[in-house]
């Protein structure tokens, strides 16, 4: 197991993941696999959690274009948007950026912290948020990861705001006054089969946000927005959390108050 952790570890491709993330996915997969399609099968699962769902950009470029654009006197917003086309889930969010977390915060109201994992260029939404949040995002890939830090370091944002790696079905969660789940519950349900409500019951936070998407990858509505609205409300019947809907025209938000 060690040898085939050193070797995914220094792969081109997955070099830069969470070294635990990629330790549980072999330990998971070992079971399953013999060891002749063992490294195989590891790669792609890591491409299915992550892998299909990014474009790897030049990242120092792109550091170098935000300094340029903020010493320009550009907007932050309009800096950091384009950055959101950079994975499938954000750019999905960009027409209903402006309404978001302001739809969301009136059912929640404005939090003193918040924690999201598996954030991913969400993480620049933040100042689509309020910048008096002190917002902390996780996810399993360095590079990204510091790539985000470094845009928040360039528009003198990260007093308020940082990512670091994390993996919410390894790590122990901290405290935060809403946890943000946005799209993911399904990436983490493809890794381990029931885990959601296990991950809602641990949250030590009283309100969390999930979302599902409403449209497919190429756009188009197959009754996700009532499948995923069916399936969650199933899944937390027994809870006696209370539930409120937001939706918007690419996402279903679900608020759980607990």
């Amino acid at each position: 197991m060690e040898s085939l952790i050193e070797i995914i570890g220094k792969s081109k491709k997955y070099r830069h993941i969470y070294k635990p993330t990629i330790e549980r996915i072999i330990k998971d997969l070992s079971t399953r696999f013999p060891e002749k399609i063992l490294e195989k099968k590891v790669k792609r699962k890591l491409h299915q959690i992550w892998g299909a769902y990014f474009s790897r950009p030049n990242f120092a470029k792109l550091t170098k274009r935000v300094k340029d654009r903020y010493k320009n006197g550009d907007n932050i917003k309009d800096i950091f948007r384009e950055f959101l086309l950079l994975q499938t889930s954000t750019k999905e969010r960009i027409p209903i950026l402006n309404e978001f977390y302001c739809k969301i915060f009136e059912v929640t109201g404005i939090p003193r912290s918040i924690v999201e994992y598996g954030c991913g260029i969400n993480a620049l939404t933040y100042p689509w948020m309020n910048n008096s949040i002190i917002y902390q995002g996780y996810d399993v890939d360095k590079e990204l990861i510091d790539f985000i830090n470094s845009c928040f370091e360039s528009v003198i944002l990260s007093k308020y705001a940082k990512v670091s790696l994390g993996d919410i079905l390894v790590d122990e969660y901290p405290k935060s006054d809403i946890y943000l789940l946005l799209k993911v519950l399904t990436l983490f349900e493809h890794q381990e089969k029931g885990v959601t409500l296990k991950i809602l019951e641990r949250i030590p936070s009283n309100t969390i946000v999930v979302s599902f998407p409403t449209r497919s990858l190429t756009g188009k509505n197959k009754g996700m927005k009532d499948f995923y609205r069916k399936n969650f409300l199933q899944l937390v019947h027994s809870k006696k959390w209370q539930i409120r809907e937001i939706l918007f025209d690419s996402e279903i938000v679900f608020v759980i108050n607990k």
